[in-house]
């Protein structure tokens, strides 16, 4: 049908094939090569050895993108002190996107100041699987949108988590950071979170830690409370958030 050979198609300047197969966890971005109101820049360069979180909008002057850049300018030293840079995408051009940063400024009060990458040939979109291959999301020219996609990159350059969106709703970005405070706590200890877990609340012991080992640990110094279960396993272990103790040290330190 129409909308299959649409969907299909390829972008006419550099033959990439459009694809719908977002990344899995675990797996490694391409290095892609970005044109940016901040300039041109590899993706692996602008990451370097931080983390990143890479978002994605189906066109530029659209009302709920215009919402999520404001929130997230407006929450960029947020995601800065976490390490974190902000990279956006939108399948535009690049004077658009110089337009529409006015517009984001206008509405919410608040400056763009992370780039944006230009990629009106869905070139920089395909390659990064951020494709939305339905009809409907065609626009005028006939070549299919991104969705609202959210990838969180670790320094690795492998994606740690993805979330996409429908067109019709925004990101949640304080859910973003909330991610972000789970994942960086994970990676540096042998720790999980558990369900609407925040920054400094109790975490979990890994079940790859035997209890032996955890109480060795100078992570766990703080104190490892076994749940009581009625089937007598104990896999359900916690301990205070690792990382709050470490801000504390460096605060008391600071102040020394």
């Amino acid at each position: 049908g129409t909308g299959d050979s649409q969907a299909s198609s390829t972008s006419q300047r550099s033959g990439t094939p459009f694809s719908s197969m977002a990344y899995l966890l675990g797996e490694k971005v391409e290095d892609v090569m970005c044109n940016t109101t901040k300039g041109v820049t590899g993706l692996y360069d602008y990451i370097g050895d931080s983390w990143c979180c890479l978002f994605s909008h189906p066109g530029d002057y659209t009302p709920v993108g215009t919402t999520e850049l404001g929130e997230m300018a407006r929450l960029a030293p947020q995601f800065d002190s976490r390490g974190t840079k902000v990279i956006a995408l939108s399948c535009d051009h690049l004077a658009n996107h110089q337009g529409w940063i006015q517009d984001v400024k206008a509405a919410t009060g608040f400056d763009v100041n992370f780039p944006i990458i230009a990629d009106p040939g869905r070139d920089t979109a395909a390659q990064l699987k951020m494709i939305k291959m339905e009809h409907r999301g065609a626009d005028t020219r006939g070549l299919p949108r991104t969705v609202r996609a959210v990838l969180i990159i670790g320094p690795d350059k492998k994606v740690k988590a993805s979330m996409q969106y429908p067109l019709s709703v925004g990101v949640n970005f304080f859910e973003i950071l909330r991610l972000l405070d789970a994942l960086q706590v994970s990676s540096a200890e042998s720790v999980h979170t558990p369900v609407n877990w925040v920054k400094s609340q109790d975490v979990i012991v890994s079940p790859d830690m035997p209890t032996d080992a955890a109480l060795e640990k100078p992570t766990f110094q703080q104190g490892l409370r076994i749940i009581d279960l009625p089937s007598r396993k104990e896999y359900l272990r916690i301990t205070p958030d690792p990382t709050t103790a470490a801000d504390e040290e460096e605060e008391a330190a600071a102040e020394a």
